[in-house]
């Protein structure tokens, strides 16, 4: 594996394309309306990969950035780890054209 050289004292940039965001566990729960959370998606607790979730800079943006600095990365792309396959719009929703 090579070694990353981007960061901020560097003249190189280097991106990220494939990181994740860890969400809060309780993002679904508290960051939701009140009014939609019974439509909200649901987590229970697990333990596969459980270890991964106490990343620093999953959650923290300070941390993050501190940590992108450590490992010469510039800038990232960042995914949802939890969220995103559970909030696809059903197949029998109506869809808009034009």
């Amino acid at each position: 594996m090579s070694e990353a050289r981007g960061g901020e004292n560097s003249q190189e940039l280097l991106i990220s394309a494939d990181s994740h965001v860890m969400e809060p566990p309780d993002l679904w729960a508290t960051g939701v309306p009140a009014a939609f959370r019974d439509q909200a998606p649901r987590f229970p607790p697990h333990r596969v990969g459980e270890g991964f979730q106490k990343h620093p800079g999953g959650q923290d943006p300070h941390a993050r950035i501190k940590e992108m600095g450590q490992d010469g990365v510039s800038a990232e792309v960042l995914y949802p780890t939890l969220g995103l396959p559970r909030c696809r719009k059903p197949a029998s929703a109506p869809t808009t054209t034009g």
